[in-house]
């Protein structure tokens, strides 16, 4: 039998008071960590609508998120042919916005494409954000 010697009784009160307080202080830093830190990135959400007349080939923004041409790549057919999408008035674009319309002339002698996919090089990139086969 363990005999109990005098000031032994209050030591499991003080540990099991120590465990406590170390619990609540890592429940209470694992939350304000949770509440700090930035969210995850996000790839954009876009809506585009793919219109064909003849050689032309136009891409329209109907609804998202606006995408600087820095981070977007347009694959035709598999090549990067985002430089020769010029806004529909004719001229260069850094911002592809809602109601936008990017504008494509096959060029003389070349068939028309088979497929176009809109790719985020954003971060996280390498996503595509939207693909269609060329009618």
């Amino acid at each position: 039998m363990t005999r109990w010697r005098e000031g032994d009784s209050g030591v499991s009160d003080t540990l099991g008071a120590v465990i406590l307080v170390a619990v609540v202080g890592l429940a209470v830093s694992l939350v304000g960590l949770a509440i700090v830190s930035p969210p995850s990135p996000q790839n954009p959400a876009v809506s585009a609508e793919l219109i064909t007349f003849g050689n032309t080939i136009q891409l329209r923004h109907n609804g998202g998120d606006p995408l600087m041409r820095n981070d977007l790549k347009i694959l035709v057919d598999g090549a990067d042919l985002t430089g020769s999408f010029l806004k529909g008035d004719g001229g260069t674009w850094s911002v592809w916005s809602i109601g936008d319309t990017l504008t494509y002339n096959v060029p003389v002698g070349q068939s028309r494409p088979k497929n176009i996919q809109l790719v985020y090089t954003g971060v996280p990139s390498g996503s595509v954000l939207q693909s269609w086969v060329v009618p």
